[in-house]
């Protein structure tokens, strides 16, 4: 995770659980607290 698009790198989030997505910019998918995560990385349903 980041803390923003294009931000600092803050961790990882599990791959097992579904996450509930809050916003999407550059390229960048926000999933809550301040989290966001690349999109490229991700299958969006």
């Amino acid at each position: 995770t980041y803390d923003g698009p294009n931000g600092n790198y803050t961790g990882f989030v599990d791959g097992s659980v579904p996450y509930r997505l809050l916003g999407r910019k550059d390229g960048y998918l926000g999933i809550g607290n301040n989290a966001w995560v690349k999109e490229e990385h991700f299958n969006v349903r």
